[in-house]
């Protein structure tokens, strides 16, 4: 379950990092030059760029309230967890990517019970690819073409078409 579970989701992932990071020439110049904020780099994408949307979660005993709304057992909760990543109250200048930020907890592989089982290993999936794309001496690439397709479930590239720049 957690291999075959987040293939999909990490390598979209992987795709929203490598887009974010070209998008921002001074963070792939940093990265290029060293490898030690890329952990906390793949953490603001996944902050920032989430790969799931939103999480569907039911009320499961009476008097819950949520927001001020009072909810029944049965109810049926969508939560906007790629908003809640953004929320001014939580990170300053929430939509700007910062491979700087400080660390702090974000949503991107959910929380609590339905924590992603698999979010150490996507992390170090995504850290090894994009480690070596990163590499000094590696080829420098340009992103040639990204179609996200359906975005209403997850969100990253189906497809992403990269060439390699001379």
């Amino acid at each position: 379950n957690v291999l075959i579970g987040g293939a999909d989701t990490t390598v979209r992932w992987m795709g929203n990092a490598i887009v974010n990071i070209h998008r921002h020439p001074a963070a792939l110049v940093e990265l290029r030059a060293g490898p030690a904020l890329l952990p906390q780099a793949l953490e603001e994408v996944m902050r920032l760029d989430g790969v799931t949307r939103f999480a569907i979660r039911t009320v499961r005993a009476e008097g819950v309230v949520l927001a001020g709304q009072p909810l029944a057992q049965g109810d049926t909760v969508y939560a906007l967890t790629s908003l809640a990543n953004r929320d001014p109250a939580a990170f300053d200048d929430p939509k700007h990517f910062d491979i700087h930020r400080k660390a702090r907890p974000h949503l991107g592989f959910s929380h609590g019970l339905h924590q992603c089982i698999g979010m150490n290993l996507a992390r170090v999936e995504a850290q090894a690819m994009l480690g070596r794309l990163l590499a000094p001496g590696a080829p420098a690439l340009a992103i040639v073409e990204v179609d996200y397709g359906d975005v209403s479930v997850v969100k990253g590239p189906q497809r992403l078409l990269l060439r390699i720049a001379v």
